[in-house]
């Protein structure tokens, strides 16, 4: 989950380097765990994202994710 999540907010930084994109339209979409780490990458990214969509994302990821990370490394994500 760890890579997955550095993935994603790379890709998000590399999408905001690039000339042609509306760096005040951006959004961003997940489909089950993507979902939760949608989440996780527009909380630590809130200025920049702008919508969010999220399709059969976990019941609880707020409890998923501490119950994995631990709640002192969930705080660091």
């Amino acid at each position: 989950v760890d890579n997955l999540i550095s993935d994603a907010k790379f890709a998000l930084h590399y999408l905001l380097d690039l000339e042609f994109v509306d760096i005040h339209k951006v959004g961003i979409c997940g489909f089950s765990l993507g979902a939760g780490i949608s989440v996780l990458v527009a909380e630590h990214n809130a200025s920049t994202i702008k919508s969010m969509v999220l399709l059969s994302p976990a019941g609880d990821l707020t409890a998923d994710f501490k119950e994995y990370f631990g709640a002192e490394d969930y705080t660091k994500l």
